[in-house]
């Protein structure tokens, strides 16, 4: 069974302290509109392994507002196999969300 998808406050902020991947899966990453937009346009359709999969949920209670889904397993659809981030592998740092 996976982990409770967690919430962090609004004004927490990460960066990666090694590649343990457990933010990727226990914690919800919210995005702006802005950074929901920039992701679509980033071509995920065309990924074999995202293609069909829907990428962001929409936040009940908050107007406007995403975040990221989560896998059945409880990883972030963003979470390759070898616990890289595609954004970050694809794109680089600057093209994740901030979080």
């Amino acid at each position: 069974m996976g982990h409770p998808v967690r919430s962090l406050p609004v004004v927490q902020n990460w960066d990666c302290g090694g590649g343990c991947t457990e933010c990727c899966r226990q914690y919800v990453v919210y995005v702006t509109e802005a950074e929901r937009e920039r992701i679509l346009q980033q071509g995920w359709d065309q990924d074999p392994e995202l293609k069909g999969v829907e990428l962001f949920e929409r936040v009940g209670g908050r107007q406007g507002s995403w975040r990221l889904r989560h896998r059945p397993d409880g990883a972030c659809v963003f979470l390759e196999a070898d616990n890289r981030c595609r954004i970050h592998a694809r794109f680089g740092l600057e093209a994740k969300p901030f979080a």
